[in-house]
């Protein structure tokens, strides 16, 4: 057995071992500590009472000992309460105070079940409440700004993908890409991993809608217990009860962006007394394409070499995603789930090419490239789980295994003219290439409050990765026609450029975490360690890389609210993230016959220290300060070839750091009129080394979003909003401006049942990538025009009453295979 396998069993041995003493530990803690749980419904419909405030109250003076909120189900807990003699008292705007006396704890008992207490509506009170104050849309608390949906500022969505643009803090191209303070933020569901690609999860996101959403938790400074390659987290709450029965939506979404899109789905839910069971089906067909226009220069001393591209890029895809859930209720505080989840597409997509070439003032053939790409990408995860949770303490165990495969082929036929005549002759090439991944993971995470004031949490994981890349490139024999080029048998294996590489991963880690309040002083603070070996061989080239590394990752949370206007919090944390499996990967990838991009595989990890500090005023006003510094982050650069006359965008690590400013403001002008802004600004650098001389670029980017949302009679919404992306200059590429505007016209019918959505995305073709690089004597200009001008219609039918979503915890099983 090899040192590799040896350390991976040890590694095993302990991580079982942890789970044992861990179960024994949440099974027995005590430390004599009481909760008190129950549930608040209304006397008359008996329908949950939801955001009551419940008091436990010492009969000796009246003082309060203990406070909660009933969630949306009516259910509160009040927890850590010392052995002592109490009475309850609820209450809630609408309803007559409840108040239930005798409460004698003694140390014996542990959790106390008061099941449904009734409270009866105040008639008077009712008539008296003319004027109910709107709930604010984003609030601050430990770690995170919470956007409540339930505001008017969400009027127009009909997805949780427009929910999430109109967030503070969150940009979100035409694309549906997000980007949360400048970096792209991990996505949960009810604090769980969606186990998707990126297309899936866009796809999964366009099927929740407004009404099924409680709020969202936007996380720009995760704790420990979230995986380390997290840097921002948006977390997705979802709308809970007992209700049993089915619920669910059929939406269908067409899209005209020069070609036709259509997405058609579906989300259900079903939910027995013992049994739940979800799905979210997606069927799709996307056009994506580009518009490109490349101007290099490239400086050999005395003389220069010019480029002109122009490609027109396709790529027409159609798939189906899935992800299935089902749960089973063991017993009162035990409960088993599995889900599977998956995306299975076909892509059959297309390149034209034109090269206009001039070396050292002398004009070369103008060529023309055709490109054909197909490929077949597959993915699978299944995922088992254990969750134990009382009032006080909650264990998770999960296995997961994920699957991915893309096959896939390239053909590309090149010709050349002079004077617009033909030349006789092609160059041609074709490749094979194929890809797969394997990974497997054990999960556990364990947390309590049984410790005095306390809440401890804990956790750990390994996985197992494997990953080999095969690619075959066949060139054509030399002076051979269009028509020649045809036949197989003038194709040559080009043993250069073919390769097969392996990359196996094995990941250890463990985290402890620790938090309070003291009066308004809150405060969370924890420890992660990883443990990272890796193994790449390349055949090719007969050489192996092999790593072993530790990492130690701490991040501590304050927040502190002044008074009931003004609250601050601070955080800081460190953070890393592993190259993908194509950036360490060898093999070039051909973009035109003068271009190609090829991996790296001596990347190294990247690592993010940041520290943040915001500030809220009356919950409208959201001001935030930043400072990163990144080490290792993965940029391409350009390396010109002066003998074949190609330039390669090779991967390589550089170093970087940031100082950003964040701010948003919503508010509403009168009864129909509620508007959002937002606007941050960044100063920076990126650093790369050539050839031992360091290169560095520094400056700024900015970025503004408006939004005007109109609340209108019958049911009809209309918002006009835009964004305008300054110049940049932070990093190795130069950007220039950008700017968008977009229309929205949103009506719902039978009582919010039917919602239907058109919209116009980028009105007048304005949000246009334009952006410059200068490396190693290579200059280069280029623009990009792609599927950001879009017309967008959509319908939604509701139907069902049971708002049951699903099983409620963490998970971070597929993080890493999301890299493969």
């Amino acid at each position: 057995m090899s040192t590799f396998e040896t350390s991976n069993l040890k590694k095993m041995k302990y991580i079982i071992l942890f789970i044992l003493v861990t179960i024994l530990i949440s099974s027995n803690l005590t430390f004599g500590q009481i909760n008190v749980q129950g549930k608040i419904s209304n006397e008359a419909s008996l329908l949950p009472v939801q955001f009551a405030t419940v008091t436990l109250h010492a009969i000796s003076d009246s003082t309060m000992a203990k406070a909660a909120l009933s969630d949306t189900a009516g259910k509160f807990t009040l927890l850590n309460i010392e052995p002592g003699k109490y009475f309850l008292k609820i209450s809630s705007i609408g309803y007559q105070e409840f108040i239930q006396t005798n409460f004698d704890l003694t140390a014996s008992q542990t959790n106390i079940e008061l099941g449904e207490l009734k409270i009866r509506t105040d008639e008077k009170q009712l008539a008296e409440l003319v004027v109910k104050a709107d709930r604010p849309v984003f609030e601050q608390k430990l770690g995170m700004t919470v956007v409540h949906v339930d505001s008017k500022m969400f009027k127009t969505a009909t997805n949780a993908l427009d929910v999430l643009k109109r967030s503070p803090g969150l940009i979100i191209d035409n694309s549906g890409n997000i980007k949360f303070r400048g970096v792209a933020p991990k996505v949960l569901v009810d604090g769980r991993d969606l186990q998707m690609s990126d297309e899936q999860q866009k796809n999964y996101l366009k099927t929740l809608t407004p009404e099924m959403i409680e709020n969202i938790e936007l996380i720009s400074n995760p704790s420990v217990r979230y995986e380390s390659s997290y840097n921002t987290i948006i977390n997705i709450i979802l709308k809970r009860d007992k209700n049993l029965g089915i619920k669910g939506s059929l939406n269908a979404t067409y899209e005209n962006n020069g070609f036709l899109n259509q997405n058609l789905g579906t989300n259900l839910t079903y939910k027995t007394k013992k049994m739940g069971y979800s799905l979210v089906l997606s069927e799709y067909q996307n056009f994506w394409y580009q518009n490109l226009q490349q101007n290099r220069t490239i400086n050999n001393g005395d003389t220069e070499d010019k480029y002109l591209l122009k490609s027109f890029l396709s790529s027409p895809s159609k798939g189906i995603s899935y992800n299935i859930g089902i749960e089973y209720i063991l017993a009162k505080h035990h409960t088993l789930d599995f889900r599977l989840s998956g995306d299975k597409s076909i892509s059959d997509g297309n390149q034209n090419s034109d090269v206009k070439i001039t070396l050292a003032g002398k004009e070369q053939p103008f060529s023309n490239s055709k490109t054909k790409i197909y490929e077949k990408p597959i993915a699978n995860t299944g995922i088992i789980g254990y969750k134990f949770k009382n009032a006080s303490s909650e264990l998770i165990v999960e296995l997961g295994i994920t699957k991915k495969r893309k096959p896939g082929t390239l053909n590309m036929i090149t010709e050349y003219q002079i004077n617009n005549e033909l030349m006789p002759f092609v160059n041609g090439q074709k490749n094979t290439n194929y890809s797969g991944s394997d990974f497997k993971t054990i999960n556990l995470m364990w947390s309590t409050q049984k410790i005095k004031n306390w809440k401890i949490e804990s956790g750990a994981k390994i996985n197992y990765i494997n990953n080999i890349a095969q690619i075959s490139y066949d060139t054509l024999k030399a002076n051979i026609g269009k028509l020649e080029a045809k036949n197989n048998s003038n194709y040559i294996r080009d043993n250069d450029r073919s390769n097969d590489f392996t990359f196996n991963e094995n990941i250890a880690m463990g985290y402890v975490q620790a938090g309070r309040s003291f009066k308004k002083l809150s405060f969370e603070a924890g420890l992660r360690i990883e443990n990272t070996q890796t193994r790449g061989k390349s055949m090719q080239s007969d050489s192996s890389v092999n790593r072993n590394y530790y990492n130690w990752l701490p991040s501590v949370n304050f927040s502190y609210p002044a008074n009931e206007k003004n609250s601050f919090s601070f955080g800081m944390s460190r953070k890393l993230s592993r190259p993908t499996v194509w950036q360490l990967n060898p093999f070039p990838f051909v973009i035109d016959p003068y271009t190609y991009a090829i991996g790296n595989p001596f990347l190294f990890l990247r690592i993010r220290n940041k520290a943040e500090l915001n500030y809220s005023y009356n919950n409208k006003l959201q001001v935030s300060v930043n400072k990163a510094y990144i080490q290792n982050m993965v940029s391409q650069i350009t390396i010109y070839n002066p003998i074949n006359k190609t330039v390669a965008w090779v991967q390589v690590n550089t170093n970087g750091n940031n100082t950003g400013f964040d701010v948003s403001y919503s508010d509403k002008i009168n009864k129909i009129w509620n508007y959002m802004v937002y606007a941050n600004l960044n100063f920076g650098s990126e650093t790369y080394n050539n050839n031992g001389k360091p290169i560095k670029q520094a400056g700024k980017d900015g970025y503004f979003y408006f939004q005007n949302t109109f609340t209108l009679p019958k049911s009809l919404t209309i918002e006009l909003s835009g964004y305008y992306a300054i110049a940049s200059n932070s990093g190795l590429y130069v950007s220039k401006p950008a700017k968008s505007l977009d229309l929205t016209l949103q009506k719902s019918f039978l009582k919010g049942k039917i919602n239907t959505n058109l919209s116009m995305r980028d009105i007048f073709y304005t949000s246009i990538s334009r952006f410059e690089i200068n490396i190693n004597n290579t200059n280069m200009s280029v623009i990009n025009k792609g599927t950001s001008r879009s017309f967008n219609a959509r319908i939604s039918y509701n139907f069902g009453k049971s708002t049951y979503g699903g099983q409620n915890r963490k998970s971070s099983v597929s993080e890493d295979s999301n890299r493969l």
